[in-house]
Parts: C-alpha cells; sequence; structure tokens
C-alpha cells in the first residue's frame, strides 16, 4: 500500500498530537496527585506538584510515543480493517494499552505487580493511553469531516480494474 507525502504527514501529525495530549494527561494525572500531598507536605505542596507534574509530563510523551508505534498504530489498522472504529472503541482500546505497557514492563523486569505499581503506572497510563486513542479519533473524525482524508476501502482484487485489463 502507497502512502503519498499528504497522508504521511496527516498520519505523522496525528501521532504528534495524541502523543502530546497523552503526554500531558498523564502530567495532569501525577500534578493532581502531588496537589492531594498538600495534607502531608504543607505549603511546598503546589512546588512538588509542578514538579511532579512537569517530570511526568516528559516522561509521560517518551511513554505515551512508545505506546502509540507498539500498541496504538497497529489497533488503529486493526480496528480499521475490520471496520468498527469510533471513539468509544478507541477509548476502550486506548485504556487496555495504557494497562498493557506498564504491566508488561512490570513483569519483564521482575518488578512483580503490587499496589504502587498500580498506581504510579497503570492508572496514569490508562489515562494517558485513553486521551491519546480519543484525539486519535476526534483527530480522524475531523478529517473525513472535512474531506481532506478520505476512508481507505481495501483493495478487491476481482473488481479492480487493473486486473481486468
Amino acid at each position: 500500500m502507497f502512502i503519498d507525502d499528504g497522508r504521511m504527514l496527516a498520519i505523522s501529525d496525528r501521532i504528534a498530537r495524541a502523543t502530546f495530549a497523552g503526554g500531558l494527561a498523564t502530567g495532569a494525572y501525577f500534578a493532581v496527585f502531588g496537589l492531594a500531598l498538600m495534607v502531608e507536605i504543607g505549603p511546598n505542596a503546589i512546588a512538588v506538584a509542578l514538579f511532579m507534574g512537569i517530570i511526568a509530563w516528559l516522561f509521560g510523551t517518551v511513554a505515551v510515543f512508545l505506546g502509540v508505534l507498539l500498541f496504538g498504530l497497529p489497533i488503529s489498522l486493526l480496528l480499521h480493517r475490520l471496520g468498527v472504529e469510533g471513539i468509544g472503541v478507541y477509548a476502550i482500546a486506548g485504556a487496555v494499552g495504557g494497562f498493557l505497557l506498564p504491566s508488561v514492563i512490570a513483569a519483564a523486569t521482575g518488578s512483580g505487580f503490587e499496589a504502587s505499581l498500580l498506581i504510579a503506572w497503570v492508572l496514569p497510563g490508562m489515562v494517558s493511553g485513553t486521551v491519546a486513542a480519543v484525539y486519535w479519533s476526534k483527530g480522524r473524525d475531523e478529517r473525513l469531516a472535512n474531506g481532506s482524508e478520505t476512508d481507505p476501502v481495501a483493495p478487491n482484487r476481482i473488481h479492480d480494474e487493473r486486473m481486468l485489463r
């Protein structure tokens, strides 16, 4: 399947926007978590929350980018081939991907599945995966509505004009 420069640019743009949105969701998750520490830390909690949010945003953006490449794009292709693309399906797929990526990393490193893993990695992974997937889906829907991207149809060898010659 040949992808022209315009379509490749549109796909790259969608990947970048979904990654950025998912990374921001990760940063926001940890910033809110840091603000919840106000009871324990006191007035320094805002600085801690800001620091946690920025660090989580940086690492989260890298993690979301890897998740989009390793999980999101193949799932998007699968959903398209099955004809079941939609914002709800993408949201569920993003949450599942956000759950699986940190879980697989934890299993591979032998760190085990504990409550701290759930709070520190799986929940923000699910949030950022869902946000990235929804953002991906909305961007696709907007381009389809504007007519700037057509919904590709799987080639049918029997009805392909080149095969009839």
